[in-house]
């Protein structure tokens, strides 16, 4: 196998040096958008499961499929793709990631370097919810499902309201279980770090009311986080439980989506391929048996060659 580097703690990290902050900026206000979308969703439809956020959060930039872009007064050329796989469960019969991040750097249109960031995404559960959602549920079979019985009906909508809190807990993430074993031990064998996509609404704390009265249009203080499993695991090690918001100290500044993003440009979070071949890389991307859902293409194309420089300070 042909090793990668990657961006974590006690390794040289490399450093992406002279990408203007005019196409970071750029970048980063196309996927705050998607933030808010998904975010806002959240504030008035708490039911929302995991995978129709991942889904929301992509077609969020399907409006940018295969559109090359020029960067507002700049040179410099981007473009967005996104591809849904489907939910599948890939090693050791698990899914490890849920969206993967592809950004590719080229000068005049040839391929400089490549790298990915892999997301694994949970949604913040309402305090009035104690159960997660069964995985049975999860992906309902045929047309068939969508006839909601009288019951049922009824119940779904009779006035409720769900509050999110930081106390709020991330219930689908569980202490020592199949998945929570996989991602580690994915880590472990393959050397690319695995990424927490955390789906909380808009602020909190908050209470959506059902049936829904309105869109929201609340402003953007917390949304989609992003931590390193390997943050996660420290705090699950020491508590055991399924963990809160709070927990997690999510409140930290440069978690947004949009600032990951940032880190992936800069080599700060992530994981660089080696060219011209990377096995791992190649068992995520390549292949049938691929344990992720759903890929989001970047590519940057500068008018310049872009300097990589390696530093061994730890981030």
């Amino acid at each position: 196998m042909i090793w990668s580097k990657n961006c974590q703690k006690n390794h040289f990290r490399p450093m992406t040096i002279g990408i203007p902050y005019r196409v970071i900026s750029y970048m980063k206000g196309i996927f705050a958008n998607a933030n808010r979308i998904v975010a806002r969703a959240m504030d008035t439809n708490p039911h929302l499961r995991e995978e129709y956020l991942d889904q929301l959060f992509l077609s969020s930039l399907i409006g940018l499929n295969r559109m090359a872009i020029k960067v507002p007064k700049t040179s410099w050329i981007i473009r967005i793709d996104t591809h849904f796989l489907g939910s599948r469960w890939m090693w050791e019969r698990w899914e490890i990631a849920d969206i993967g991040l592809m950004v590719t750097f080229r000068h005049g249109g040839q391929v400089q370097r490549s790298k990915v960031g892999l997301l694994q995404s949970k949604r913040l559960y309402a305090t009035e919810i104690k159960e997660p959602t069964s995985e049975n549920d999860i992906n309902p079979i045929g047309f068939g499902s969508l006839f909601i019985p009288d019951a049922e009906f009824r119940e779904e909508t009779t006035d409720r309201s769900f509050t999110f809190t930081p106390k709020s807990e991330y219930l689908q993430l569980s202490y020592n279980d199949h998945r929570y074993k996989a991602i580690r031990d994915y880590e472990r064998y393959n050397r690319i770090p695995i990424y927490y996509l955390f789906y909380n609404p808009s602020e909190l704390p908050i209470t959506a009311k059902v049936p829904a009265e309105s869109k929201s249009t609340r402003k953007l203080n917390v949304g989609c986080k992003v931590i390193s499993a390997d943050d996660v695991r420290q705090v699950m090690n020491q508590t055991k439980i399924s963990p809160s918001y709070e927990q997690l100290d999510l409140d930290r500044p440069h978690l947004k989506i949009q600032d990951f993003i940032e880190d992936l440009l800069l080599c700060k979070k992530g994981h660089i391929i080696s060219l011209p071949s990377d096995e791992a890389v190649n068992r995520l991307f390549y292949q049938r048996n691929a344990p992720i859902s759903a890929v989001i293409s970047i590519s940057i194309d500068s008018p310049e060659r872009i300097e990589f420089t390696e530093t061994n300070e730890a981030y």
